[in-house]
């Protein structure tokens, strides 16, 4: 219980003034018509939804980024007595680490207490295959979309912008609703006829080159000049574009 009540006060929520009590939820017409189970599984869905919203760092937020509070259903066979002076609502330490919180809620009027579990949820929204696409598809807002996708189950860099992929071309066959990873495009692809740029202050010189290895934006790769035949490093900057330093 001491576990409880501590995180029930770093998170900003005493158990005496718990916002979330029975007595101090408002009541409409729709939540007046549904059962008691229903009402307290409502109750701590708000409950954990505030307690995630209170443990957020607002200077780290991300817009692409939300979080999801999904209450188990309560067993109707599971006796809920009314609270004269209203439910409090507590978590374990370690719930907002886990996937799966445990949420205790008691009645100190009547002794009465019932543990409900919640399934806690990030998700990332990120930029992912309208279609099945082809090895060498360009990249375009027609065959791109958003999705919101579990962050446990991104295991490599994603994308958040449709823009910075248009005109990417794929390496290889991709099934629709896939997260697009750097690792699955290429802005310059190996073998690709690219412009090679040489910029200086007021001076830019231009030729032509061939992509000796597949890159993505910022990526440096190597570049053999179409005219002396050398090989030289180049960063990509765009689709079939790469700037030598000078």
């Amino acid at each position: 219980m001491k576990n409880f009540k501590q995180l029930m006060l770093l998170c900003g929520l005493s158990l005496a003034s718990n916002p979330f009590s029975h007595a101090q939820m408002p009541v409409d017409n729709a939540t007046s018509l549904a059962t008691p189970h229903e009402m307290l599984v409502e109750q701590v869905q708000q409950f954990v939804t505030q307690v995630v919203s209170n443990s957020a760092d607002p200077l780290a937020a991300d817009p692409n980024k939300r979080t999801t509070v999904d209450v188990f259903p309560i067993d109707k066979r599971v006796r809920i007595p009314q609270c004269p002076t209203g439910y409090e609502f507590s978590l374990t330490d370690n719930a907002l680490t886990n996937s799966y919180a445990t949420v205790k809620v008691e009645c100190d009027a009547t002794q009465w207490y019932l543990f409900v579990n919640a399934k806690i949820e990030q998700l990332q929204r990120v930029v992912v295959t309208a279609e099945m696409l082809s090895p060498d598809s360009i990249l375009t807002q027609q065959n791109l979309r958003f999705a919101d996708i579990k962050t446990n189950s991104l295991r490599h860099s994603i994308f958040v912008d449709i823009n910075h992929l248009v005109g990417a071309r794929v390496k290889y066959r991709v099934r629709p609703g896939q997260p697009i990873t750097p690792n699955m495009v290429c802005f310059v692809c190996k073998g690709d006829l690219i412009t090679l740029s040489a910029e200086t202050e007021g001076l830019r010189i231009s030729t032509k080159g061939i992509a000796q290895q597949d890159g993505n934006i910022g990526d440096t790769i190597q570049v053999m000049n179409s005219r002396s035949e050398k090989i030289v490093l180049a960063k990509v900057r765009a689709v079939d574009t790469a700037v030598v330093g000078i």
